[in-house]
């Protein structure tokens, strides 16, 4: 059975090396837009008819349906060829392989799928690190940086020290404790401290409700999901790490906080932030409350992170708690399969997203009724909520 993309720039032959596949999954396999697809069907007698069911029939029952041949026709004269039917390059890496990054050429005209080992891992993300602090203007005083024993925040210590405009004695390490999620990634933390030297400040539950200003620090983690039941722990703990590192900051009177958020994390916050009608975060750098926060790891993938320390990654993502926020998920999915589906494009949109958001200038107004700064007017049911929690 021939199966053709008919594009204006040519006719593709389409494999299917299954025969129980749908023509969506069939589309989904070929990186086609089935959504942007018309599906057509044709007889033994050179009748075109319409298909229907491309998620649910299979090639094989568009088959005995008779179609002998299927068209898809797509509805723009996109020069698809050049997208996705693309050679790949391999650059190899003959030891200790960790991870590896798909890189479009400079000319877009093939693709570089990139083997990284730890130390070429950690060789980009001091090139990146380097870049985004040549454009800060750095004094002698502390800079305050959040660790989490995760991927991203695993590999900040090193690529800031690596620098040759820090002093390491300028860096205060800083942790949140007392909740599972967090506390099971201590000792990849304290690992990471310790090889690079630097005190690990660990801050749990009761100065964390001081800092937040909840009356009470008894199981203040379930009293959080009692008030708000479909929430993530995420919410809270973003906010949360927020407002430690603003403490410590003017606690040493530093001159900025710094956290590893990376280049998906930035890119599905930009997407959730223009879905909501509104302009991007500003980053690389944003200030709330008047406190810089640093995002120097902005450009680096999560992939070439987490080569780094792959051990430790595993370790990490098996103890991490399910999601529940869909609208979420959502921004994060979609920044990975752009990835995966157009790779390098990621790098141009969050570069898009960066200069627009150098436009939203005055992102954060302080609440008095929270006791900290949002970045839109919350509802009185929102907020009586935030109140109980904090007096319980």
């Amino acid at each position: 059975m021939d199966i053709i993309f008919n594009t204006a720039h040519g006719q593709l032959q389409i494999d299917a090396p299954i025969k129980s596949l749908t023509l969506a999954e069939l589309c989904d396999l070929n990186n086609l837009p089935y959504q942007s697809i018309n599906f057509y069907g044709v007889n033994n007698d050179e009748v075109l008819s319409i298909l229907k069911g491309i998620k649910t029939r299979s090639i094989e029952e568009h088959q005995k349906n008779g179609a002998l041949k299927i068209i898809l026709q797509p509805n723009r004269n996109i020069n698809f060829s050049k997208i996705i039917k693309k050679d790949v390059v391999i650059k190899n890496i003959d030891n200790d392989f960790s991870n590896s990054y798909t890189f479009q050429s400079s000319k877009f005209e093939k693709l570089v799928d990139v083997e990284f080992n730890p130390s070429k891992c950690f060789e980009y993300i001091y090139e990146s690190v380097d870049v985004f602090l040549e454009t800060i203007n750095i004094d002698d005083r502390k800079i305050i940086v959040g660790i989490s024993g995760g991927g991203d925040s695993n590999t900040l210590l090193k690529a800031l020290i690596n620098n040759k405009s820090i002093k390491k004695s300028q860096l205060i390490a800083v942790m949140c404790t007392g909740l599972d999620v967090w506390d099971t990634a201590i000792e990849r933390a304290r690992h990471i401290c310790d090889e690079a030297d630097i005190d690990l400040i660990l801050v749990g539950g009761q100065e964390i409700c001081k800092i937040i200003g909840k009356n009470k620090s008894e199981n203040w983690e379930e009293a959080f999901f009692e008030v708000f039941e479909d929430s993530d722990i995420d919410a809270l703990g973003t906010l949360i790490v927020r407002k430690v590192l603003q403490a410590y900051v003017k606690k040493f009177d530093a001159q900025a906080m710094v956290t590893g958020l990376n280049l998906e994390d930035l890119l599905a916050e930009s997407l959730f932030q223009v879905t909501k009608n509104k302009l991007p975060l500003p980053f690389p750098i944003r200030t709330i409350d008047d406190i810089p926060l640093w995002f120097p790891l902005w450009e680096v993938p999560k992939k070439i992170l987490d080569g780094c320390y792959p051990k430790f990654s595993l370790e990490n993502y098996e103890q991490r708690n399910p999601d529940k926020l869909i609208n979420r998920a959502l921004p994060y999915y979609f920044s990975q399969m752009m990835a995966s589906i157009i790779p390098g494009y990621e790098f141009d949109l969050l570069n898009g997203f960066k200069n627009i958001s150098e436009k939203n200038k005055d992102p954060f107004f302080y609440d008095e009724d929270l006791g900290f700064s949002v970045t839109e007017p919350l509802s009185e049911e929102l907020k009586g909520k935030w109140k109980y929690y904090i007096i319980c």
